[in-house]
């Protein structure tokens, strides 16, 4: 690991991050709460509050899908050791959390992962209120960041329109003062040409 021999621990935080995201999709979650507890220490270490929402999510969706997969007859299961039962709470716990962090610092998007897990959570516990309650979060958060995408991408849409109608009232200014200076070059055309008939019809008459 580059980092690691760099000691750049940002970057080592963040990488554990991704290889634990690798290892719940190998359903290694033993190894996965591994390298999240790993990184968790270090974005603790630097204070660094917009990771710990993920690192604190991250652990709690992986305690999740251990509880989930918990009764799975697959040998390629890698199950974190203990009570279920007790992994979900870890789940709940670390989900509240990883969302608690998300208000606080307004990363809507962790908001919208986590709370959708922590409805399935409350789910799997029985908790059919919170279960709900989350579930609005989520819905909501949902809906927030396509009304705020969706204002943005009609602000782009309001300036490209702007640029365009500038770009054409230049071109028809610039085609205005064309035809002005091709009608000021016939005129004077126009009269050096009379000059010249009158002066043909003096001499000849």
């Amino acid at each position: 690991d580059n980092y690691r021999q760099l000691n750049i621990e940002s970057g080592i935080g963040r990488n554990l991050l991704n290889m634990s995201t690798a290892y719940n999709a190998k359903h290694n979650y033993k190894k996965s709460e591994e390298l999240l507890k790993e990184a968790i220490a270090i974005f603790k270490n630097q204070n660094d509050q917009y990771a710990l929402t993920y690192g604190y999510g991250n652990l709690g969706n992986c305690y999740l899908l251990n509880y989930i997969h918990h009764r799975d007859l697959d040998s390629n299961l890698l199950l974190i050791p203990g009570n279920p039962k007790v992994h979900l709470k870890f789940a709940i716990q670390y989900l509240e959390l990883g969302i608690k962090m998300s208000k606080e610092i307004n990363v809507l998007p962790s908001i919208i992962v986590f709370s959708n897990q922590l409805s399935d959570a409350y789910n799997y516990s029985g908790d059919y209120i919170n279960a709900l309650k989350y579930y609005k979060l989520y819905a909501t958060s949902k809906d927030s960041v396509f009304s705020i995408e969706s204002k943005e991408n009609i602000e782009k849409l309001t300036t490209a329109r702007e640029v365009e109608l500038k770009n054409k009232q230049i071109e028809i200014n610039r085609l205005e003062v064309l035809k002005k200076r091709n009608e000021r070059i016939y005129f004077i055309f126009g009269i050096i040409l009379l000059l010249l008939i009158l002066v043909f019809i003096y001499r000849n008459f």
